[in-house]
């Protein structure tokens, strides 16, 4: 038959790219708007006027639609004004602006991870551990865990908080356990999210390591039973690589705990049976 006929790639143009279409070829580089041949608008503009024909309205229609659709949306605080005011705020205000968004999850979530933040910049220094639990940190971070219980956001970042507050620290340790800390953790290790779960189990770690009373606490908020639900719930076998590996994780972090929890319990037992 006929031999078939050989195209070099390099004979060939590459397809035309409009999102480079304001770049000269053959000098390499910006061309000025409006000043392509082939596109005398301006990519960017021949896009918009393309959409606009598209919904069936001119420009002017499509901005006047835009502006009163703007004006009936309703008006909320930005939130980036309310996180750049509480990166500027000392612990003691960050702490009332929490209390004050009481009806506004996301502002919580947010005001929480500055918190966070600014224990993490501080190495986790006691001084400032101290102070969150001193200005009643333990007890506003409780309460917006129990009023937001099904919010995965709140959940997660509250719960790093708890760890944040007590890594390496026994003291605040006994304090988040009185305010309720380690039942609330507990009633996050069910949340059917991986994040949620996940830091409630870092969380009740942390306030189970070398403290019986909080391993009470835990054992009969059924911390038990919830662990036991985290490996039928994550592993199963039409998982992702990824999710096998954050079920791994669960686990680890979950016999850790139980960990923590039996050495704190046999350890009171001990102390309880000697003269």
């Amino acid at each position: 038959g006929e031999p078939r006929r050989r195209i070099s790639l390099a004979l060939r143009s590459p397809p035309r790219n409009p999102h480079f279409a304001h770049t000269d070829t053959k000098t390499r580089k910006p061309r000025k708007k409006g000043t392509s041949s082939s596109d005398p608008r301006g990519v960017r503009t021949f896009a918009r006027a393309h959409q606009a024909r598209r919904m069936g309205l001119s420009g002017s229609e499509k901005r006047a639609r835009r502006k009163q659709r703007d004006a009936s949306a309703p008006r909320l605080a930005p939130l980036t004004a309310v996180i750049k005011q509480s990166q500027e705020c000392s612990v003691k205000e960050l702490l009332a602006m929490i209390r004050a968004h009481a009806g506004n999850a996301r502002k919580q979530e947010e005001l929480c991870a500055t918190l966070t933040s600014v224990m993490a910049r501080r190495k986790m220094s006691v001084d400032v551990q101290n102070e969150v639990v001193k200005e009643g940190g333990a007890e506003t971070v409780v309460a917006v865990l129990f009023a937001h219980a099904r919010d995965a956001g709140v959940q997660t970042t509250y719960c790093r908080a708890l760890v944040a507050m007590t890594l390496g620290n026994a003291d605040n340790r006994i304090a988040v356990g009185a305010a309720g800390g380690v039942e609330a953790a507990v009633v996050a290790v069910s949340a059917p999210i991986f994040e949620v779960t996940d830091a409630a189990l870092r969380a009740l770690q942390e306030l189970t390591l070398h403290n019986p009373t909080n391993a009470t606490r835990a054992k009969v908020a059924g911390i038990m039973d919830a662990v036991r639900a985290v490996e039928p719930r994550y592993l199963k076998d039409e998982n992702t690589l990824k999710e096998t590996l954050q079920a791994g994780r669960l686990l680890d972090t979950a016999g850790k705990t139980l960990h923590n929890i039996s050495m704190a319990l046999a350890a009171s037992d001990v102390e309880g049976c000697m003269p």
